[in-house]
């Protein structure tokens, strides 16, 4: 019969030190990276508005390569339609909170601590690293905005074949971009490809890691096209 230690990994002293070994093998080929600091990276604390098209492949590489820690703000439920881009989830899922069921599937892949936060409402305070918009609205993305003037900003957007990725530093925001909401109609109206939210999501992820590690340079503005199979970078004044 096992002892209780053995029962129950909380009361283990080996536990905590197995975990991390484990951990410190799954992501042994992002730690040879030159410029890499898994520490850093491990301590680096990001908020994330979205867990769709945009969130499921951003969450999924963040967690995949050992961020810290993500509060989530997320107050969806899953519906069939969303399953030709949200990775995430399954047909099983559909019916289920989006927030809890990507918790369940991203703490089996990796050690992120993971808070759920509900829906971002004006006057959220933001207590995070770095604030990343994946959301899928304009009302949300000028409170985002507005909320996260004091800490960089990770942006991304996509319709049909296109996306664009933007990094704002802080004092900037989406509102230097578009001073008032564009008038792109929503994409259930003239839809998105899959795969192309799964771009735009990664570039995402790409970049909040750079940030967390101050590595290399923040894009300002990338525009991908898929249909010419083209990314552009613009500068932003």
């Amino acid at each position: 019969m096992p002892s209780s230690n053995q029962a129950n990994p909380a009361h283990n002293p080996n536990a905590t030190k197995n975990a991390s070994d484990l951990e410190a093998k799954r992501l042994e080929r992002t730690s040879v990276l030159p410029g890499w600091d898994a520490e850093k990276v491990a301590q680096t604390h990001v908020a994330i508005v979205g867990s769709g098209g945009l969130g499921s492949p951003l969450l999924l590489g963040l967690v995949a390569s050992g961020i810290g820690r993500i509060t989530l703000y997320e107050h969806d439920t899953i519906e069939l339609h969303n399953l030709n881009r949200q990775i995430l989830y399954s047909r099983p899922d559909v019916g289920q909170p989006k927030a809890e069921t990507a918790k369940k599937k991203l703490q089996a892949l990796g050690d992120t601590t993971i808070d759920l936060a509900g829906t971002f409402e004006p006057n959220t305070h933001i207590d995070a690293d770095i604030m990343i918009d994946a959301s899928d609205n304009f009302r949300t993305r000028y409170l985002i905005a507005d909320a996260s003037l004091d800490m960089p900003c990770v942006w991304g957007s996509v319709l049909q074949y296109g996306g664009q990725v933007g990094v704002f530093p802080p004092g900037h925001s989406l509102r230097d971009l578009y001073p008032e909401p564009p008038s792109n109609p929503p994409s259930n109206a003239i839809g998105v490809l899959g795969p192309v939210a799964h771009v735009i999501g990664s570039m995402m992820a790409v970049e909040t890691l750079k940030l967390a590690l101050d590595l290399g340079q923040p894009a300002q503005l990338s525009v991908y096209d898929a249909l010419s199979a083209t990314t552009k970078q613009y500068r932003l004044r």
